[in-house]
């Protein structure tokens, strides 16, 4: 009976507002993992390869010449949603967005398409804060 009693204690934790903290938390950093993906991998959300430069060969992988548009990427949960933030996002919306002259280059899933790529990440992040919380 021990045990179970264990259990129920564990399950009425799940109740208490620690829990979306939590979750939050870890959905924040896998959200943040996968835009970090993004810029390695030179792909949008959906898998699908950001447009090439105009001018090839500088060495440098797309959108990360100086490694400041990656480097200010932050994430965190604010109660009712974890975000991923670019501090410079200045230029940043401009990339997400693609302009007259400039194609876009999607860093973050859109709300119209889902969440594509990040979806995976993000359901076992949440599901890996509810399994530690019945440890």
């Amino acid at each position: 009976m021990a045990g179970m009693n264990e259990l129920i204690a564990r399950l009425q934790g799940l109740a208490a507002g620690d829990v979306f903290q939590r979750i939050g938390g870890h959905v924040a950093n896998a959200c943040h993992a996968s835009a970090i993906a993004g810029f390695v991998s030179q792909r949008d959300p959906y898998g699908n390869a950001w447009a090439r430069r105009k001018r090839e060969g500088d060495g440098h992988p797309i959108l990360r010449d100086t490694g400041e548009l990656v480097g200010s990427l932050t994430a965190r949960y604010v109660p009712g949603s974890a975000t991923v933030v670019m501090r410079i996002a200045g230029y940043g919306k401009f990339h997400q967005a693609g302009t007259r002259v400039m194609p876009a280059r999607k860093m973050f899933p859109e709300q119209e398409r889902g969440l594509g790529l990040w979806a995976q990440p993000i359901q076992s992040a949440a599901t890996d804060a509810v399994r530690e919380m019945l440890r």
